[in-house]
């Protein structure tokens, strides 16, 4: 019978030590997407986890220390949660070199946290390096794939950039944030086909009558007016305008190009 007791109270100590998993969010949702778009930092949260009021830790030193790492984890994410970074990085860096931390999935999301840290006191170098270990123990991770193409271009390194978004999509690629953020940074690299080909991949992934298709159709229109190509340009913002008549990017678009023909009416008109 004792034994039984221990065994029950040893397998709620393991429970208790797997609990801090990272918690990421869902990328999935199209409408959630569009409003997170060029988001890097995610917001952290925890849950609260209980032991039965039966259950005592006392005498039980690996609960003690279980009980303790939960302690100081939740207290890690307070403070982040409160905007005191600087605690949380002195916190996170002592934690990973006392225990001779590897990049493993287990610590992705301390690392997580400290990579956020990071970014939010400027130091994206530093940043950067979380974000690679934590490639290391998940290679194939999208959201981590997606962080570190974002942090390339904010550090002017396009080409980079792009290869991880690529990765990005590879692996979610029912993910609209990562097709818009990979048509945006090969935009910025004047590759204007490829980029095209990704506003694509977000229109076939929206709605039909989604109101936020005409806003890619502007980007895409845009795209089509670098490359001097206004007869195509013209089609699209006219679709676009036929979805959503007031959508204020369309009708500069619009204007633009009246003005570049001499004020020669749009196709549909």
């Amino acid at each position: 019978m004792g034994r039984r007791v221990a065994e029950k109270k040893h397998g709620i100590l393991e429970n208790i030590s797997s609990s801090f998993k990272g918690i990421s969010i869902n990328f999935r949702s199209p409408l959630l997407i569009l409003l997170m778009a060029l988001i890097i930092i995610i917001a952290i949260s925890s849950g609260v986890y209980l032991l039965p009021k039966s259950f005592s830790i006392k005498n039980h030193p690996q609960a003690n220390q279980a009980a303790q790492e939960k302690i100081n984890e939740q207290q890690i994410i307070e403070a982040f949660n409160k905007g005191d970074y600087k605690t949380v990085i002195a916190k996170l860096e002592k934690y990973l070199v006392e225990n001779k931390a590897s990049a493993s999935k287990a610590n992705n999301k301390l690392r997580e946290i400290l990579a956020s840290s990071y970014l939010m006191v400027g130091d994206s170098q530093k940043a950067m390096s979380q974000y690679q270990d934590m490639l290391k123990a998940d290679p194939n991770n999208p959201e981590t794939l997606y962080r570190i193409g974002v942090l390339l271009q904010l550090l002017g390194q396009q080409n980079e950039a792009i290869g991880y978004l690529s990765r990005a999509t590879e692996a979610a690629p029912d993910v609209i944030l990562f097709h818009v953020e990979l048509a945006r940074a090969n935009a910025k690299a004047k590759n204007y086909n490829n980029s095209i080909e990704q506003w694509k991949a977000v229109l076939n992934l929206l709605p039909p009558a989604d109101k936020s298709r005409a806003s890619i159709l502007a980007e895409m229109a845009n795209i089509y007016i670098l490359q001097r190509d206004l007869v195509q340009a013209q089609g699209i913002i006219a679709t676009g305008l036929a979805l959503d008549p007031d959508n204020e990017a369309l009708k500069a678009l619009k204007s633009k190009i009246s003005r570049q023909n001499g004020a020669t009416p749009l196709q549909g008109e």
